[in-house]
């Protein structure tokens, strides 16, 4: 976790600075979020002749043919089966980067990981997995090879990760906020027919483990193929106890509820940062199955499930449906702040300062160093490596999208809603709903729920639709 206190000093004294950014006004932070920044990947170009770790000594990524000649990248070169270049290969690189231009993310992180498992060296797929990574602000990963590109995602990685919680700290985004009570693992209730169940996730490694505290609330009321379940990421200032007050609700919509809490909120343990918000909610997903079947239901869950994310918990809710949208049969924005690739491009630049020029450099290269890997024809993901935004994941996202704003809400602007439908140009449908209130008084208009129960009600008839059909073409 960051010392706030010696980040704020730094970045004080930063500003007073007018030579700009330095790395070394933030050696006493704790970076366990990110690890150490490399900075001789920040340093200025060397002048000709000199011998440096500059930018400008990376050497473009050849396949090598048998007889260690380079390959040729013209149409005609055809690598032998004892290259990295193999015809599944070369199918897994196409199609991954074909996905990738779709924005179709999670099919071609697949393509590449399966390609990077044939690689007998580091090859075009396992740089495309590790460059696609980088874009969608996911953990690199353990990847042999490509040892120059990999420090300079890494490098940008954890400038981009400073560079967020300084903006967190001075907005003051993460508030937590303790549970008045531990968590509690006796049956109870909630409301009438909503069973309510406490417990915990573990999520990180190493150094930087902690629980993940969650709270369930079970629709024992509504049929099993008609009980929608929502995955809800809350506010910065809530804990997923505080809607527990909505169950009656619940009860009528009908739906069960998944809360999960951040680092420090509720019962959970360590401290939040941007970053784990994001990698906490990774693992807690991946981990989903073994959620719900240690608390006694069944997996898979019988009817849709919903992803939802209000305010803070949107930027978790966006980052998950833009890695793993094949879990979510639908997503809910409340309140959602909109962010963009370019945004964050610039906003990181800005940050830097006069140190920004390296880093473009380091964009560049990267960007460079993907291209060339490439088999010839093979146009890449992105032309430009930048990392995505929650409008750059909804871009992608196939499924239906339900976004919800207040008119009047102060706090995170009306226009963050527009522009995520906007965004959303792929979806099976998607609708902006604008309500009379701000940004906290949305649960006190009507439609708020009638909106949100309408939503459910198509996902369950259309997953019914669905099954019917699996049906009918299996007899």
């Amino acid at each position: 976790m960051f010392d706030f206190e010696a980040l704020d000093e730094a970045d004080a004294k930063s500003q007073k600075d007018k030579l700009g950014f330095k790395l070394e006004e933030f050696d006493g932070v704790d970076t366990r979020l990110a690890g150490k920044v490399d900075t001789s990947l920040l340093e200025r170009p060397a002048k000709q002749g000199q011998d440096t770790r500059s930018l400008k000594s990376i050497r473009p990524v050849h396949r090598t043919l048998q007889g260690g000649q380079r390959g040729s990248r013209s149409a005609g070169a055809s690598p032998t089966s004892d290259t990295n270049a193999s015809d599944r290969e070369n199918l897994l690189v196409r199609r991954g980067h074909a996905a990738w231009r779709e924005l179709r993310y999670q099919d071609a992180l697949a393509d590449f990981q399966e390609g990077s498992a044939l690689e007998a060296v580091a090859g075009p797929s396992s740089l495309s997995l590790l460059c696609l990574r980088f874009c969608l602000g996911t953990d690199l990963g353990h990847i042999s090879g490509h040892e120059a590109c990999k420090a300079m995602a890494e490098g940008i990685t954890q400038l981009w990760c400073l560079c967020r919680e300084r903006h967190a700290r001075q907005l003051r985004i993460l508030r937590p906020r303790k549970s008045m009570w531990d968590e509690d693992h006796d049956v109870r209730w909630a409301a009438e027919n909503i069973q309510l169940f406490d417990g915990s996730c573990s999520v990180g490694e190493g150094a930087d483990p902690a629980e993940i505290g969650y709270r369930l609330l079970m629709n024992r009321r509504a049929k099993a193929t008609h009980n929608t379940l929502l995955i809800l990421y809350h506010g910065n200032g809530e804990i997923c106890e505080d809607y527990t007050d909505w169950a009656d609700i619940y009860r009528v919509f009908p739906c069960s509820m998944l809360i999960f809490d951040y680092r420090g909120y509720g019962w959970s343990s360590g401290k939040p940062t941007m970053a784990n918000l994001l990698s906490d909610a990774e693992q807690c997903m991946q981990k989903l199955p073994d959620i719900i079947r240690q608390n006694g239901l069944t997996w898979p869950w019988p009817a849709p499930v919903v992803l939802v994310g209000r305010s803070l918990g949107s930027a978790v809710a966006t980052h998950l449906i833009g890695l793993m949208p094949d879990k979510f049969d639908g997503l809910i924005l409340d309140s959602g702040f909109a962010t963009s690739a370019a945004e964050r491009y610039a906003q990181l630049l800005s940050w830097l300062r006069d140190s920004s020029e390296q880093a473009v450099a380091m964009f560049e290269e990267l960007s460079k160093q993907l291209r060339a890997s490439l088999p010839p024809g093979c146009k890449p993901g992105q032309e430009s490596l930048r990392i995505l935004g929650s409008e750059d994941f909804l871009r992608g996202y196939r499924g239906p999208v339900l976004l919800l704003h207040g008119e009047h809400d102060f706090i995170v602007g009306p226009e963050n809603a527009k522009r995520h439908f906007d965004a959303a140009v792929h979806a099976s449908q998607r609708e902006l709903v604008m309500l009379d209130a701000d940004h906290n008084t949305l649960a006190g208009v009507p439609d708020f729920w009638k909106k949100q129960m309408e939503f459910a009600k198509h996902l369950v008839d259309r997953k019914m639709a669905q099954k019917d059909l699996d049906r009918t073409q299996a007899g």
